[in-house]
């Protein structure tokens, strides 16, 4: 933990995952009591994950989606690996599946989705 022992730190027992807008998740934050901790996953990356939104900004190659972000906090919390594979290998068929409807659609031409990397990827 934290206090110096070399006892293994709590588990949070809820996680509470804000998903939206940079301004929109800014006020729900700010409204959430400020004694509860916070965390920022830092490991998530889309070469990885994959995503289904164009970013924009100079940090757009770092940005993912909230379920992969989420994933990674998994793997961070250290939780069970065979459920963190299977929830990136259903974030993977998602992915597929959303390029594939939006090619389909021909509503959008730039692409939109990135595709996780082949050494990022979960195994199936």
């Amino acid at each position: 933990g934290g206090d110096g022992s070399n006892a293994p730190a709590k588990l949070p027992r809820c996680i509470v995952v804000l998903d939206g807008g940079w301004k929109e998740t800014r006020k729900m934050n700010q409204s959430i009591d400020h004694g509860i901790p916070r965390c920022f996953v830092s490991n998530a990356t889309r070469g990885e994950y994959g995503g289904t939104r164009k970013y924009r900004g100079n940090d757009a190659a770092n940005r993912v989606q909230t379920a992969a972000a989420f994933i990674a906090l998994l793997k961070e919390l250290n939780d069970d690996l065979a459920r963190v594979a299977q929830l990136q290998a259903d974030l993977v068929s998602f992915t597929e599946a959303f390029e594939r409807q939006i090619r389909w659609s021909g509503v959008i031409f730039e692409p939109r989705v990135t595709l996780p990397t082949a050494s990022g990827a979960a195994s199936r």
